[in-house]
Formats: structure tokens, C-alpha cells, sequence
């Protein structure tokens, strides 16, 4: 049987949001207790429970009511506009559709359909079976505020074939497609073009004209009936797309919080919440809340010091700053630097150097090429830099992030934005963010990016896999 939901080829998330671990709490707390069971085989013994007991500890912890009554799953931070709104990307000129012409290859058969030039983009919702039944048009006023206008019009950009009447026996999922409103952007901002080779030919395509021939040029493209690209790893998201996505259970991978809170006793609703852990629940959350500085610390946190030898046969000659800076630079990430940092005692205490570590991270964060560009927010996706600005002037001292409270955060912080301030500290807060389970989805976004780069390298150096292209817009 086919699915009713598909996902974005990004994230792996589908437009419908998902409302539960489990649909059915009682399957889930056997399923669970199988997976427990098998993790820690010495558990039941341990508490004293037979395998009924256990799944009544779970069948409570899922079916438990939250202390303030209120829907875990509609909470702030889940149900991500982001995620809900999606981006529609083809020809939609034919009740939604592109125009095709199905023609016979040396492997059977093959749906033509037109390139990259004329791609539309629209915003849409109201998803069904991988496709949307409503168009947003978005205008400004002017006083400044977004309006919205829906119209009831089809967008066809489902990966299953069985829609087509002609395609019955073709598994061709290729066409128009759609990305979540929250991906399609970040792709378009996070992507390093200026490290892309040109492309093989002198069209002048769009982003979003590029985008389409990239995903349909490629000799294997969606996964028919999900919406996934087979090229990319999802670490197992997609997995949780069972027709729908409305539970995250195929997303637990090893129970180890689940078994600490039955072995500490918890209670139901703390054991719920380790399920939710141990199910990943991040990887739905949304990625845009960034993590305020929630009390001033009384000094700035640092680094332990090495004390330093004057044998010069056991210290490394110094390197000069600036070369140090962009060495940093070229690192794929902190985890690199830190390694380096490691390299001798000497070079431990400048590289974690509060100072110099402030203008390794900024530098890491300002532009794609750096490991951290991913901490700063989209302009496209409306309201991310008003969030981000509002979490960030919370790590300015208090006499400057205070300053101005009848302006806004932009306006009361002056020309210099957090990014950029001089006192900004920007260590600690990337081990904040680190530490959030709605960063750590933004980061995990950026890694699905880094994933997508080189399929679209591949599509600039190679051009097309495969030529699907050739059919006219020009409808009768």
C-alpha cells in the first residue's frame, strides 16, 4: 500500500505534523518493552517486573496526561510554520502538473518533461498525498505587516506515479517536487556557491530553475512515494513514514534514557518525556529558537591555563595570530579545532584563549564557507532575525541590552547588530546552542545542506545524469 503523507526531500518531515509517539498506546508499550527488553536484559529482574509489568510502567508513561493538561505536541516549538508551509517547485500549467510525454528508452519508458527555464515557485499548504491544494500569496501593506491571500488551486508535486493515468506501469518520480517552506530557504542561504564550479552551460537559470534540474537530471531521483532523494542519508527519519508520519516511534534507535528512567522510578510524565528523547524528538522540533542567556554569570566562563615551560625544546614556536585565525577557518568544525588545540600545551592555551576563541567562532559563522554559518538566521524566513536578535542581546551586558526598552531589539541595539558587537561572547553562545535540542535541528538542517552541495557540485561539474528534458510549455 502507498502512503497518504510524502516528505520533504530536505528534511525528511512532512507538512502533516505528527500528534503522538505512539498512535496506539497499548501496541506501543509491548513495542517498547521488546525494544527495552533486549537493550538491558537484566532490567526486569533488577525492578522486580515480569514483561506485563513493564508494560504497564510504559502503557502509563504513554498515555499520561501532562501536569498543566496541555497537548505535549502542540506546544511552542513544534508544528513548525516552517515545516507545515511548504515551497511547490515545477510547470504547473497543466491542472497543476507539468507537461509530460511519456517516450520509449532502451529501459522501457521515460517521461519527458521541460527543463529548468520558466520554473515557477509557489507557497503553498493544505497537503495531500505529496501534493497541496492551496496557494499563499503573501503582500506587504503599508504600514509594514504580511497579508495573506489563499486560493484553492492544485499544485501536483507527488513522487508516486499512480496519479497519472499514462504512467501506470513507469516508477517515474520525476517532476515537480516541493520543499518545506523552512529548507527551501536555508538551502538557498546556506548553500556555498562561491565553491561551485560553474555550470556546463550558459542558460541562465534561477535558483529555483537550477534547483529543479538538479534534482530531476539525476539518474535516481525521489524515492517514489515518500519524496526523499535516495542520494541523501536522512539518519532515519524517514523512517517514521508509515501512509502517514502522525508518530515518531520508527525513530528510536536505542532506548538508553527510556531504561535510565524506569531503573531511577520516574514517574509517568518524566518517563514520557525520555521516550520522547530516546525517539529524537529534536529532529521535528523548530529550528529557529535560539537559546537566551537566562542569568548573568558573575565572571565570564573559561578555559583551564597550562603553565608554560621556557625550554624552548619542549614548546612549539609560536604562530603568528592571523595565521592561526585562518587556519581556523578552513576546519569543518569545533570538534577540528578543539583537536588541534590538543596539538600541545601551548597551543592549547591560545587557541582557548576567550579572546582569540571569540573571533575563531564569528569568523566560523560569517559566511557559508564556515562551519558555523548555520547559527545565524535567514532573512527569507520571516521573523528569524527579530528571534534571533532577541535571544542574542540577552549575552550583552545588561547596561547595553537594556538600553532603549520603548524600541524594538534591532532598533535599541543601534547600527551594530548582536553579530557584530564588540562585547558579544561568542563561545558561550555556541555552547549554548549546542546544548539546545532546537539548535541541535538547525544544525542537523545544515548538514542536510552540506549533504545537498554535492549533488548540486556533481549536476555543475558533470551536468545532466540523465536527459529528461525536451518537452514545450506551450499547452493546446
Amino acid at each position: 500500500m502507498g502512503h497518504y503523507d510524502e516528505l520533504c526531500l530536505l528534511c525528511g518531515i512532512s507538512p502533516i505534523p505528527l500528534s503522538d509517539i505512539y498512535t496506539d498506546p497499548s501496541y506501543g508499550a509491548e513495542d517498547l518493552a521488546e525494544k527495552v527488553i533486549e537493550y538491558d536484559s537484566t532490567l526486569l529482574e533488577d525492578m522486580d517486573l515480569d514483561e506485563e509489568g513493564l508494560q504497564e510502567v510504559l502503557y502509563r508513561a504513554l498515555s499520561a496526561e501532562s501536569a498543566d493538561g496541555l497537548d505535549w505536541f502542540t506546544r511552542p516549538g513544534w508544528r513548525w510554520e516552517g515545516f507545515t508551509r511548504c515551497i511547490a517547485v515545477g510547470h504547473f500549467v497543466v491542472d497543476g502538473d507539468t507537461p509530460h510525454e511519456i517516450v520509449r528508452v532502451d529501459e522501457g519508458c521515460m517521461r519527458k518533461i521541460p527543463d529548468g527555464q520558466g520554473v515557477e515557485t509557489r507557497l503553498v499548504d493544505d497537503a495531500n498525498c505529496g501534493e497541496f491544494r492551496r496557494v499563499i500569496d503573501e503582500t506587504i501593506d503599508e504600514e509594514g505587516n504580511v497579508i495573506e491571500t489563499k486560493e484553492e488551486k492544485l499544485s501536483r508535486t507527488s513522487s508516486t506515479n499512480y496519479i497519472y493515468d499514462k504512467l501506470h506501469d513507469l516508477e517515474d518520480s520525476f517532476g515537480n517536487f516541493f520543499v518545506s517552506e523552512g529548507c527551501y530557504h536555508y538551502l538557498q542561504a546556506w548553500l556555498d556557491f562561491a565553491q561551485l564550479p560553474p555550470a556546463q552551460h550558459d542558460r541562465q537559470l534561477t535558483f529555483a530553475g537550477e534547483l529543479y534540474e538538479v534534482i530531476n537530471s539525476r539518474q535516481q531521483g525521489r524515492v517514489n512515494g515518500m519524496g526523499v532523494l535516495s542520494s541523501l542519508d536522512y539518519d532515519g527519519i524517514e523512517k517514521t513514514l508509515d501512509q502517514t508520519q502522525y508518530d515518531i516511534a520508527e525513530n528510536l534507535k536505542v532506548p538508553k534514557h527510556i531504561v535510565a528512567s524506569i531503573r531511577n522510578k520516574d514517574p509517568p510524565e518524566e518517563l514520557f518525556h525520555s521516550i520522547l528523547q530516546d525517539c529524537r524528538h529534536w529532529m521535528f522540533l523548530a529550528p529557529d529558537i535560539w537559546p537566551p542567556r537566562e542569568e548573568w554569570p558573575s565572571r565570564e566562563p573559561s578555559f583551564s591555563r597550562f603553565p608554560m615551560t621556557t625550554n624552548p625544546a619542549e614548546a612549539l614556536k609560536p604562530f603568528p595570530s592571523s595565521v592561526l585565525l585562518n587556519i581556523s577557518q578552513f576546519l569543518d568544525s569545533l570538534a577540528s579545532y578543539f583537536s588541534l588545540a590538543r596539538t600541545s600545551k601551548q597551543l592549547y592555551n591560545t587557541l582557548t584563549d576567550s579572546t582569540f576563541l571569540n573571533q575563531v567562532v564569528k569568523g566560523m559563522a560569517a559566511s557559508p564557507s564556515g562551519c558555523l554559518f548555520w547559527l545565524r538566521p535567514v532573512a527569507a524566513m520571516r521573523g528569524e532575525e527579530s528571534k534571533a536578535y532577541e535571544a542574542l542581546s540577552t549575552y550583552l551586558p545588561p547596561a547595553e541590552s537594556k538600553a532603549g526598552d520603548e524600541l524594538g531589539t534591532a532598533e535599541k541595539l543601534g547600527p551594530v547588530s548582536p553579530w557584530d558587537h564588540k562585547h558579544f561572547p561568542w563561545h558561550e553562545f555556541v555552547r549554548r546552542c549546542f546544548q539546545s535540542d532546537f539548535m541541535r535541528n538547525r544544525r542537523r538542517l545544515w548538514r542536510q545542506v552540506e549533504q545537498f552541495e554535492e549533488v548540486w557540485r556533481d549536476y555543475r561539474m558533470n551536468g545532466w545524469e540523465v536527459d529528461r528534458f525536451g518537452v514545450s510549455l506551450v499547452t493546446n
